[in-house]
């Protein structure tokens, strides 16, 4: 306990432990609650949820999908389990998924005050930090999206495991406390790999709060904790052949920075939060956008290192929080963009920020009254909690989602590109058109060329479509989808030879491009009526994404044609259990 307890602890100027609970659950209620009666988000949730077969109920079968495949690309067997109790409850109903990640959060508040609390001695101050955490805008993406549950989960799992791994101090406790500790780890890693840092986080708090020198010592107690990291990152690693695109050493460093301070400053201020935040252009420290936060980030390290030895507290804070976000610097480029920053990434590091909110709350409560620190308090508190509840309503439907996006991010491509499919479903061609065409000129991208060559294609504007899709392909030759489009026009105008050629071009490129699998097979079975060929095209597809309706639809077909009624109909049973508008191509 510091010696700022002995005398201001005393001041109720925080509330007891039973009204922090009661306070966390209204206060994320009303922050967050009216996810509810949200729907399921656009952003993965029809792949991860609405159409995999392994949620579906608990049983052998889905238990050992969720143990024996990625999610595509994560290794999450406990949040897979996770949906599969939800499923059970209430099938495909959004509202229990919602209330399930609700819960998740409420408990990870909770667990974040003990530890606050374990970690610096000062009860208010840790509680109040932790309605803070509970409350903060930031966190409005990994609580609402419910395709976020292995960032709560995982969280919830790590926060566990750390307020155990203090419990060690207790010789009553140590050797349970230390076991389930692990135990709890392992399923932390079992719901998300991102948090196989933690051993270095115990080092941390080893070394600058108790004051362990003992290298031999302190290895040895984490031994258990590395071996099981580093079992699980070999098995992730299993999921992101396809995903992690290598970068420059020297531009990850950069955006490394630029991310933290980025975080951090969202922390402080929550607005202008959305679910991309796009990088355009070359990484280099000449740009303002950079080298500003290159500057301000060794401007923190500066200070930190001053501090070290008056306050350990505050820079294990700090340090802790750059050690969980770390493993998401592998993340900046995702199918050959660049995003600085995901909201749901802050939600763990987080913890690290609020263990030096603590420090301050409990410094500012030194030259306060009771009755001020409780309104000041209150006031932050209903701020954040506005905020997060106007955020929350952002996640409503995909277009509050996507323009409130482009609305903060004019660069961002990927909400301006679903948008404008979302109006070519609702026939406003013209709509998506012109919403298009301002994304060329604000921020050229490959993405938006191809949704323009869709749209023309949609409209009858066949050769302004193939025109479109060629200057995509000139964009980016290295990436298969333009090729792919240019294929499917092959096919919509009657060049079969050419789309078969396409489609094999594209699969060359891409051994996963799952939906250019399942053409050229329907076009060996349809044009060539080589069944044996489409056949190993459809089931290789069904390898790489056992989820896919249209690959289990073409599966009936072929084996329609080679005479198996009864498995032809099981198979097209699979694809209506996932999408059941989906209809068998003949």
């Amino acid at each position: 306990m510091s010696q700022f307890s002995s005398h201001h602890q005393q001041q109720s100027w925080g509330p007891t432990w039973g009204k922090a609970c009661i306070a966390t659950i209204i206060l994320v209620l009303l922050a967050f609650g009216w996810s509810l009666l949200h729907g399921f988000s656009p952003i993965d949730d029809a792949f991860l949820i609405v159409r995999n077969l392994s949620i579906r109920g608990i049983s052998p079968h889905t238990l050992y999908l969720a143990f024996s495949t990625y999610d595509p690309e994560l290794y999450v067997p406990l949040t897979i389990i996770s949906f599969q109790i939800n499923y059970m409850i209430a099938g495909l109903d959004p509202w229990i998924y919602h209330a399930t990640n609700l819960a998740l959060h409420i408990i990870n508040s909770m667990l974040a005050m003990a530890l606050l609390s374990r970690i610096t001695g000062y009860r208010n101050a840790s509680i109040v930090a932790g309605l803070m955490f509970a409350i903060h805008p930031l966190h409005t993406e990994a609580v609402v999206w419910a395709s976020a549950r292995k960032d709560l989960l995982s969280t919830a799992f790590i926060l566990l495991s750390f307020n155990l791994y203090l419990c060690r101090r207790d010789k009553q406790v140590i050797e349970h406390a230390y076991a389930l500790s692990i135990l709890t780890f392992f399923c932390a890693l079992l719901s998300k790999i991102t948090p196989f840092v933690l051993p270095a986080v115990f080092l941390l708090y080893d070394v600058l709060i108790l004051g362990e020198k003992s290298w031999k010592k302190l290895l040895r107690k984490q031994i258990p904790y590395l071996v099981l990291s580093c079992v699980m990152a070999f098995v992730a690693m299993g999921g992101k052949e396809q995903v992690l695109t290598q970068m420059r050493i020297a531009e990850t460093m950069l955006l490394s920075m630029k991310s933290s301070v980025f975080y951090l400053t969202k922390l402080v201020l929550p607005i202008r939060l959305s679910i991309f935040y796009p990088y355009a252009g070359e990484v280099h420290i000449g740009d303002p956008r950079i080298w500003i936060s290159v500057a301000a980030f060794i401007g923190m390290c500066g200070w930190i290192i001053k501090a070290r030895k008056c306050s350990p507290i505050l820079v294990l804070g700090f340090l802790s929080y750059l050690v969980f976000l770390s493993p998401t610097f592998l993340h900046f480029r995702r199918a050959g963009d660049l995003y600085f920053a995901v909201d749901r990434y802050a939600y763990l590091p987080s913890i690290g920020f609020f263990l030096m909110v603590t420090l301050c709350l409990a410094h500012i409560a030194r030259s306060l009254r009771a009755v001020t620190m409780r309104c000041l308090i209150v006031i932050i508190l209903m701020i954040m909690t506005g905020l997060s509840a106007k955020q929350t309503a952002v996640w409503q439907s995909q277009t509050s989602l996507f323009t409130h996006a482009l609305k903060n991010y004019p660069e961002a491509t990927r909400a301006r590109t679903n948008l404008a499919r979302k109006l070519r479903r609702e026939g406003k061609p013209q709509e998506a058109y012109d919403l298009l065409k301002a994304g060329i000129r604000t921020a050229d991208a490959m993405e938006l060329h191809l949704q323009l060559g869709y749209l023309y294609a949609e409209t009858g504007h066949l050769p302004e479509a193939h025109a479109e899709f060629l200057i995509a392909q000139n964009m980016k030759p290295d990436d298969p989808s333009p090729l792919f489009d240019l294929a499917s026009l092959a096919e919509q105008t009657g060049q079969k030879e050419a789309a078969m050629e396409g489609f094999a071009k594209v699969i060359s490129m891409d051994p996963s491009f799952v939906i250019a699998r399942i053409r050229l097979a329907r076009l060996l079975r349809t044009e060539k009526k080589d069944l044996p060929a489409a056949q190993h095209e459809v089931e290789t597809a069904l390898a790489w994404n056992g989820n896919s309706a249209e690959a289990h639809a073409e599966f009936a077909a072929i084996l329609r044609a080679l005479g198996k009624v009864e498995e032809a109909e099981r198979a097209y049973t699979i694809a209506q259990e996932i999408d059941p508008a989906v209809i068998m191509k003949q």
